[in-house]
């Protein structure tokens, strides 16, 4: 089946919880910052201390493998600490209220519908979405036909709208990494200031 990107609306508001969870989580930013900085500083007293004993024709080489290795690790160390970030607003969506989070739910349903007759695919992990939502749901569209299926898709949370050839994926999955490719260069200057502020050698 072909699918059909989620609206822009859907991703902001997404987008919206992730900053909302990311702002509350600031003292374990800066706990990452730390950590990573660290790490970099211990490879960077590495550095000095091998150039020190290194012979001065070696020097250059030595200094230049040292600096691909510092940046191979900081690079590595970004990865993990973005992905701790993703899995904690992944956790916390699931530890949202029923009621705040019904209410994201609800939405994220009215924007993605598009002639209201669609069939609604539950994600595997998803706990929330009931008839009794879906109906709440279609009074609101007023000529709303949702129908929640049987069948159920891959993710933690979520849902994905069917109809005949076209499907609509509202996922955490999805959402997250739609925010992530947005929100990663800004997160990468929260998370790793220090570094990037601090003038090359």
């Amino acid at each position: 089946m072909a699918a059909t990107p989620v609206s822009d609306k859907i991703l902001a508001e997404a987008k919206e919880q992730a900053e909302k969870i990311l702002a509350e989580a600031d003292k374990q930013i800066q706990q990452i910052r730390e950590q990573a900085k660290k790490e970099l500083e211990q490879l960077d007293k590495q550095i000095k201390a091998d150039s020190e004993q290194a012979a001065a024709q070696e020097q250059h080489r030595i200094l230049a493998g040292a600096r691909q290795a510092v940046t191979a690790e900081l690079l590595q160390i970004k990865h993990k600490m973005l992905d701790k970030v993703f899995a904690d607003v992944k956790e916390a969506l699931g530890q949202m209220s029923a009621k705040d989070y019904q209410k994201m739910l609800t939405g994220w349903l009215k924007e993605a519908v598009t002639t209201g007759d669609e069939q609604v695919l539950a994600a595997e992990g998803e706990k929330h979405l009931s008839e009794e939502l879906l109906e709440q749901v279609n009074n609101e569209l007023k000529n709303g036909k949702l129908k929640l299926s049987q069948e159920k898709v891959a993710g933690a949370g979520g849902f994905v709208l069917a109809e005949e050839k076209t499907q609509t994926r509202v996922t955490w999955e999805v959402l997250l990494s739609q925010a992530r490719r947005e929100l990663e260069p800004e997160l990468c200057k929260m998370l790793f200031a220090d570094q990037q502020d601090k003038p090359k050698k």
